[in-house]
């Protein structure tokens, strides 16, 4: 360097380019390590978020499998309700049934009258096998009543149909009381799905990570481009002391070196905001990061509250099953009782079914015995009037000997000689000790033959 152009330019003081070269490079360094350190604290935020977020995935999945499995709970115990109702319906279905056959039977008796003198007889109420006088003391014939038959009874007369009636309602109490029982679990299968439905719905959504792969080769990108403007700082330092050294040891600069130096140092505050400006985009991944991690960390407390309402659920469920239970076996306990109604209900059927047709078998039997009666009442009439023709010849034919020989013999000598044949009688026919039996009109017989004929044929088609 030439001596006049020292002595023409004033020459930078070196000195303090030094120190702001060496403040620039200290603050360079400065920014470098807090990176450093934000970088650090970047992975480390980053691992903390993974673990958080598999925590709270982990944590929902597990409660929405808990859910699920309520849900399946809820559904359970509406299909044992759903079967307990199921059978409630099979049971009336049955008593419908059988409820029909006995109003069925029961009109049929209705149906059917029963002739006045089958219990009006003074000696008995009963109608079967019962005999009974004839109220004007004469023999009717069978076909030939006179009665007005809107006054008779009919065989439903005979029915106690209050002891039906108090069964009746009896039964339906009872099945009131078995949809009371029904019912206490009513709501069960609701109350679980609304509850079922609100924890789903607190669940916290599941966020979408920051890309970690993307924020990581960004940091990359930040630190080697500050690590070149750190090295940049460095160099200028370095150059910048061996400028001073040049100086203090006596070497003159020209005009243009003294434009490079002045112009390197015009650099340096560009090279620091560009490191200012890369920490600052490494701080906001940092910043992006934490806030991931704050979210999810909020996410897994969340959780936690609707893990312990999932603990209340699960006390509620088995509250629920063990009521279910309960409820179930009282249930079929008291359809059991039920079932014994029916058994009830067909047996009064069958009775009332057997009473009628017994009662027709009756009106044949009495038919029956009234034929035999008149017949054997016939048939001793003709033989009284053979018996009395002979008793006549008898009489004739003892007259004649008497006539012809009873003057010669001694008076003491046979007195029963004179004797007249006996009158033979026969009390049943006289008319003290007959046997009497009810009128019954031709048109009810015929009625009741029908009814054992079709009792018959609906037995043999069995």
């Amino acid at each position: 360097m030439s001596q006049q152009t020292s002595a023409t330019f004033d020459a930078p003081h070196f000195v303090s380019l030094v120190l702001n070269s060496k403040k620039a490079l200290q603050h360079g360094e400065q920014l470098c390590s807090k990176a450093h350190d934000l970088a650090f604290e970047t992975s480390q935020a980053a691992i903390e978020l993974m673990a958080l977020d598999a925590k709270a995935r982990w944590t929902s999945q597990g409660i929405l499998e808990q859910l699920k499995l309520a849900g399946g709970i809820g559904s359970s115990i509406e299909a044992q309700r759903s079967r307990l109702e199921d059978q409630a319906k099979q049971w009336d279905n049955a008593r419908s049934f059988h409820s029909g056959n006995l109003d069925t039977i029961l009109e049929a008796l209705g149906a059917q009258p029963v002739p006045a003198s089958f219990y009006e007889s003074p000696t008995s109420s009963s109608v079967f096998g019962s005999q009974f006088p004839d109220p004007d003391g004469e023999d009717k014939q069978p076909g030939r009543s006179t009665e007005d038959r809107s006054r008779w009874k009919t065989l439903r007369d005979f029915v106690d149909e209050r002891a039906i009636e108090d069964a009746s309602e009896t039964v339906d109490n009872e099945r009131v009381a078995l949809d009371d029982i029904l019912s206490t679990t009513e709501d069960f299968a609701s109350v679980l799905t609304e509850r079922v439905t609100s924890l789903k719905e607190s669940l916290p959504p599941c966020p979408l990570l920051p890309s970690l792969s993307q924020i990581f080769d960004d940091q990359e990108r930040l630190s080697t481009s500050m690590a070149g403007h750190l090295e940049s700082l460095s160099s200028h330092y370095e150059q910048m002391s061996m400028v001073l050294q040049d100086k203090e040891s006596g070497v003159e600069f020209s005009e243009e070196d003294l434009l490079d130096i002045n112009r390197d140092m015009d650099e340096l505050p560009s090279i620091i905001g560009d490191l200012e400006d890369d920490l600052i985009k490494i701080r906001r991944n940092f910043d992006v990061i934490a806030g991931a991690k704050s979210e999810s960390r909020g996410r897994l407390s969340d959780l936690r509250i609707t893990l312990g309402k999932l603990d209340e659920l699960s006390e509620i469920m088995q509250d629920m099953l063990d009521q279910q239970q309960g409820v179930e076996h009282e249930y079929e306990t008291h359809l059991a009782s039920l079932q014994s109604h029916l058994t009830s209900l067909e047996h009064l059927y069958m009775t009332y079914t057997n009473y009628q047709h017994s009662y027709n078998n009756l009106l044949v039997e009495l038919d029956r015995r009234r034929r035999y009666r008149d017949s054997t009442r016939e048939l001793l009439a003709n033989m009284l009037k053979e018996l009395d023709i002979r008793r006549q010849d008898e009489i004739h034919a003892r007259q004649l000997f008497v006539d012809n020989h009873r003057a010669q013999l001694p008076d003491d000598l046979c007195p029963c000689i004179d004797d007249v044949p006996l009158r033979y009688t026969i009390d049943v026919i006289d008319g003290d000790t007959q046997e009497e039996l009810p009128d019954i009109d031709e048109d009810l017989l015929e009625d009741a033959v029908k009814r054992i004929d079709l009792a018959k044929a609906g037995s043999e088609s069995l």
